[in-house]
């Protein structure tokens, strides 16, 4: 049996190996070091007590080598101290989990645990596919890999034993043998795609108890590394995989989570990551000017303490030097009351507080940015062997860098210009460094072109003294040119360039530059001129437009089989109810060639195809922003306009013709963050869009008359094309009410040997792509060309909606409407039959909408395909779920069969994954 001093030594010991202390123990009872009242003593040792004052009361606690009794925690608990942020947002997420991860996870461990002790031959080829194959495999997906077919097949017979291995030792060490397997098989070709997500999801459902969900290594290594610096873990970052990952889950299990169901604690770091790693540069870009304004103004009162200065960067405002990451700090304190640890965030280069800075306008440079630049410069106009300027930077301070040593020849006198707001050196007013080789003086001079008088001047409150008479006066030197420019200040090589004062000196030469030509009036509005209201009426004839564009798109070599003329009319129509509408389905099925093909029917240079960003978090992305890098005039800053925001601002200014944006991708960023503006303008017709015009400088600027904004232009259509796989993200009802969504699939008949690549389309008559914007935005278009069946459309609607809102997925006024609108527009084509009409606004209105776990969804989409089979709904005592079986029933025979199949589909997807959603 151990003594009580080896009982104590062993504990210490477990806490801080090899150099227990009094203060370890202070820390594992929480005792406050200030009201110690105990010593490590012979006495404790004998009696394994300790005796403290804790909260203002007198405890008493036990020790042997496992634990402290008493009123006390564990060290572990107390050292990882649990962030109150955390434990909020894990409280936030217990409320309201992600049912589709839990109820998945739950289903997959299980599954796994089953196989537990099991040969490998109890593993059927079905159970290996889930594992290996599938991107849904009950463990949050964040970055899965995948594994190919044939590589399936290739290690078919390898692994059932591999995957018995993991899951009856789902260990470090195992992990370890198996990556070496892994690496074998791809060296012999066998995995060709491997990425080693595919064996860590497998170990994570295979040890629950050791390994929560993220199971990408970049993903989890980020995670851990914003925990460790960010919010006070000490979380291990050595070892494997396995390792991190399990020395992540340990630091959360802890106080109030340890606890916790497996299936919430588990799946809970997922959710973590999204938070904390995934939102943090949303969170950095609601910094604002004014946040980092009352920084540098707290700077400017109480200075710069030695611990907070900058080795490498300053922050340059008003001509003076701040370091980037204090004001960085500080700035987070006038946003949200809390100053950021500068040693919790990394500053330089591509890191996220430079870009917050820079992106409000803010200058970073390097410290010795103009010193090397200056050293650069004369050493090679000293050596006069080189007249390339290629490896110069290009910018600094807002202004372009030009340098030059001469033309064909070596110039007597090289120069550096610092250019901006369409100053030119052989036009115009701007910084420059001329070197005067013969007697090595560098002078920094506010320049004056030579070439042409500067339709601008400098401006000064004192005398300034011009170069010739400078170095005159001072080294007894006839100039032979450029004697016309100021002197700021002048240097006799050999001066020491790396002085402070020389960055200083051209700082504030670059900052009067800046004064002056911002409070200048020297731009004047040159708008683009409008295109001419066209000569010819538009033509109100829903069909006639429909069948030209089929024409024109069949023509272009873009054709949809037997279901062309009908999918063209949905399209079109689609577009005529409401300028929103998403295509997803099948990669190559024509998403994007029908969006692209019916931009040309529309007229030359009327449609922009933009790409969508992951990077796209905020309306700036389609509306621009503010760059205070360019220059104000009267008061008016410059806009970063980009080529969605120009294209928009160009067709609100020609309102006689129709403007097609087509999104592509538009679920690799969340649509909600970066479209909000434009759905919400879409809806309300409130201004939502800056009220932006081009001036002669080439700037973009609010215009001078007028309201600061404009509404979202109605001769815009947006196309949304989708594809879905683990980097996009799913769209939230918001977007879905208010669209029309369309699935592209091809069918076996649709591939045709005559394949031919796509060509342009050839524009659509004047008046027929007139009447396409008539009748898109004209709101009562539907109520004065009124669908035959209106009435029975409406009841069979409202069966709907009683069906969908027994289950918590009604829709509201806004889906109603506009299902009557397009039906009186798809109508108004030729296509009069109800049962056509209702399949099609099921299938892009309400289908869409449907998502979720199977506990919630399938009893719903067996009633629904009960309704879209023979157009009947029962009420939910009778038992729908219970007696009709989709699989059971033939398409073809269906009532509403688009929509019917869609459901069968659904439902398999649901029974298969336990989750299914529209986009497949």
């Amino acid at each position: 049996m151990p003594t009580n001093r080896e009982k104590v030594l062993n504990y210490l010991n477990k806490i801080s190996p090899g150099r227990a202390t009094n203060n370890d123990i202070l820390i594992a009872t929480e005792i406050e070091p200030h009201q110690q009242v105990f010593q490590i003593t012979d006495n404790l040792f004998q009696s394994g007590q300790i005796q403290g004052v804790k909260n203002g009361k007198e405890w008493s606690f036990w020790i042997d080598e496992n634990s402290i009794s008493g009123d006390s925690v564990n060290p572990e608990t107390v050292s990882a101290n649990m962030n109150p942020l955390i434990r909020e947002l894990f409280l936030k997420y217990k409320a309201n989990p992600n049912e589709v991860w839990v109820s998945e996870y739950e289903e997959r461990i299980n599954q796994v645990r089953t196989f537990r002790n099991k040969p490998a031959s109890f593993l059927t080829e079905k159970v290996l596919h889930e594992l290996w194959m599938q991107k849904a495999n009950g463990i949050a997906n964040v970055g899965l890999g995948f594994m190919y077919q044939s590589e399936f097949d290739a290690l078919q017979e390898q692994l059932p034993e591999i995957t018995i291995k993991i899951i009856n030792e789902p260990t470090s060490v195992k992990l370890d043998e198996i990556e070496v397997w892994a690496k074998q098989q791809k060296d012999f070709g066998n995995l060709k795609h491997i990425t080693w997500s595919v064996i860590y999801r497998v170990f994570a459902a295979a040890n629950p108890d050791e390994l929560c969900t993220i199971v990408n290594k970049a993903n989890l290594d980020q995670l851990i590394k914003t925990l460790n610096e960010n919010y006070g873990f000490n979380i291990s970052t050595q070892g494997n995989w396995f390792d991190r990952n399990s020395a992540l889950l340990k630091s959360l299990k802890q106080g109030e989570l340890a606890n916790q169901e497996v299936h919430l604690i588990n799946t809970f770091p997922w959710m973590l990551y999204e938070w904390l790693v995934v939102q943090a540069p949303e969170r950095n870009a609601s910094l604002s000017m004014e946040h980092v304004i009352s920084a540098i103004n707290e700077i400017d009162e109480r200075g710069v303490n030695s611990g907070e200065k900058s080795s490498t960067y300053d922050l340059i405002h008003n001509v003076r030097c701040y370091p980037p990451k204090l004001v960085y700090s500080l700035a987070h304190k006038y946003k949200d009351g809390t100053e950021l640890d500068r040693s919790a965030f990394e500053g330089g280069e591509n890191t996220q507080c430079f870009s917050d800075l820079r992106g409000l306008g803010f200058i970073i440079e390097r410290k010795d940015f103009v010193s090397e630049l200056l050293k650069k410069f004369i050493q090679q106009a000293d050596e006069g062997a080189s007249l390339t300027t290629r490896d110069y930077p290009k910018t600094y301070c807002g202004l372009d860098v030009n340098v030059s040593f001469g033309q064909g020849n070596f110039s007597k006198v090289p120069w550096i210009s610092f250019l901006g707001y369409g100053q030119k050196t052989q036009n115009g007013i701007y910084p420059v460094y001329l070197y005067y080789k013969t007697i090595k003086v560098l002078v920094l001079a506010y320049g004056v072109s030579t070439t042409n008088e500067p339709e601008v001047v400098w401006k000064f409150h004192d005398h300034k003294e011009t170069i010739r008479d400078h170095l005159a006066s001072e080294y007894d030197f006839q100039l032979e040119k450029y004697g016309y420019s100021y002197v700021y200040s002048s240097y006799h090589l050999p001066t020491n360039l790396t002085d402070p004062q020389v960055t200083l000196d051209l700082d504030t030469v670059i900052a009067e530059y800046h004064k002056l030509m911002g409070g200048t009036p020297t731009v004047s509005p040159a708008p683009v001129p409008p295109e001419p209201e066209p000569p010819v009426e538009p033509i109100l004839d829903p069909e006639a437009i429909s069948k030209s564009f089929s024409a024109a798109l069949s023509n272009s070599n873009v054709r949809f089989g037997e279901s062309h003329d009908a999918r063209v009319s949905a399209f079109v129509s689609s577009l005529m109810t409401k300028p929103l509408v998403i295509l997803t389905g099948l990669s190559g099925s024509g998403k994007t060639q029908i969006a692209i093909r019916f931009g040309e029917w529309l007229g030359k240079d009327r449609m922009l195809v933009a790409p969508v960003r992951p990077d796209w978090t905020g309306a700036e992305a389609l509306f621009g922003y503010e760059d205070a890098l360019k220059p104000i005039v009267n008061g008016r800053a410059s806009w970063a306009v980009p080529d969605t925001l120009a294209f928009i601002l160009k067709a609100s200014n020609n309102p006689h013709w129709p403007y097609l944006l087509v999104l592509d991708e538009m679920n690799l960023a969340h649509v909600e963050r970066y479209f909000a503006d434009v759905l919400s303008g879409m809806e309300s017709d409130q201004p939502c869009l800056p009220n932006l015009i081009q001036e002669s400088d080439g700037c973009w600027r609010i215009a001078d008359h007028g309201p600061d904004k404009i509404t979202f232009p109605k001769n815009i259509f947006v196309v949304g094309t989708v594809n879905v796989d683990e980097t996009t993200y799913m769209f939230s009802p918001k977007v879905l009410d208010r669209a029309n969504t369309f699935e592209f699939r091809v069918t076996t008949d649709d591939l045709a040997d005559d394949y031919i690549k796509p060509i342009q389309c050839k524009p659509g008559e004047i008046g027929l792509v007139r009447g396409f914007l008539e009748v898109g935005r004209d709101d009562a278009w539907h109520s004065q060309n009124v669908f035959t069946e209106a009435t029975d459309l409406s009841q069979q609607l409202r069966h709907v909606h009683s069906m969908l809102a027994a289950h918590g997925f009604e829709f509201g006024h806004r889906v109603f409407y506009e299902s009557q609108r397009f039906a009186a527009i798809y109508g108004a084509t030729g296509e009069f039959n109800l049962s056509n009409v209702l399949d099609l606004i099921v299938m892009q209105k309400l289908l869409p909408r449907l998502h979720g776990s199977r506990r919630r969804l399938e009893e719903l989409l067996r009633a629904f395909a009960k309704f879209c089979f023979n157009n009947t709904i029962e009420t939910k005592e009778e038992s729908i779920a219970s007696i009709f079986e989709p699989e059971d029933k033939n398409t073809a025979d269906a009532k509403l069969p688009v929509s019917f199949d869609k459901l069968k589909r659904m439902l398999r997807s649901l029974r298969a994954n336990q989750f299914t959603s529209f986009t497949e």
